[in-house]
């Protein structure tokens, strides 16, 4: 099983996040699948996101980037 950042490590880094590897950043995937994820072959929408990289997200100032990625919340949610 290989960790799958669902935002992007190297924007992590940018972004000078201290920790590129925080637990709600990343999910848990077997190799194919996290290849293909990296590659866009394989597309998550918003809402299947866990709440607490929601949550990291709102509190980071990171909405933005699940937005560019998975779209934009499905009207009526929040995190």
């Amino acid at each position: 099983m290989d960790r799958c950042h669902l935002i992007p490590k190297q924007r992590l880094r940018i972004r000078h996040v201290e920790d590129v590897w925080e637990r709600a950043t990343w999910v848990w995937g077997c190799r194919r699948h996290h290849t293909l994820f990296d590659h866009k072959f394989l597309h998550l929408k918003r809402e299947d996101l866990p709440e607490e990289t929601e949550l990291w997200a709102q509190a980071n100032r990171f909405e933005w980037s699940l937005t560019r990625d998975y779209g934009p919340l499905p009207e009526g949610e929040e995190a």
